[in-house]
């Protein structure tokens, strides 16, 4: 690629995009990966969109149905956008205390809109809360 771009579809709302995401633990090769999403199943009606991902099984999604999993329902907005043991961020957290080993590194992501929203004021001030690294 030598310039930006924007993915583009002729159509309308109706589109539907599926993405699938793979290596080789999981195909076994980059010809493999492309030879089975080629042949998974996609149906697609007016109120829902079912994929045979090769990975997961049928995964399912519509307008007013729930994201599904082999039948099993996917929670779009769990308590916590991320929960291991270096960082617990809560779904539409802004603000990551990551630490392991004795060290953090905290990333401020709302000093940093606010440091993009006030850059001609103060901007050093800001980014240096944005990013910190002790």
């Amino acid at each position: 690629m030598t310039r930006p771009f924007d993915l583009v579809a002729d159509g309308g709302p109706d589109n539907v995009w599926v993405v699938q995401v793979g290596g080789e633990p999981a195909f076994g090769s980059f010809g493999e990966f492309r030879r089975r999403l080629a042949s998974a199943r996609v149906r697609a009606s007016v109120e829902a969109v079912e994929f045979d991902s090769p990975v997961e099984g049928i995964m399912t999604f519509g307008r007013s149905a729930p994201f599904t999993v082999e039948g099993v329902e996917i929670d779009l907005h769990p308590p916590a956008r991320m929960r291991n043991p270096f960082v617990e961020v809560p779904f539409g957290g802004r603000r990551y205390e990551i630490a392991a080993g004795g060290e953090t590194l905290t990333l401020d992501f709302e000093a940093w809109g606010a440091h993009r929203r006030l850059r001609s004021r103060a901007p050093s001030a800001v980014h240096r809360g944005a990013v910190h690294l002790r």
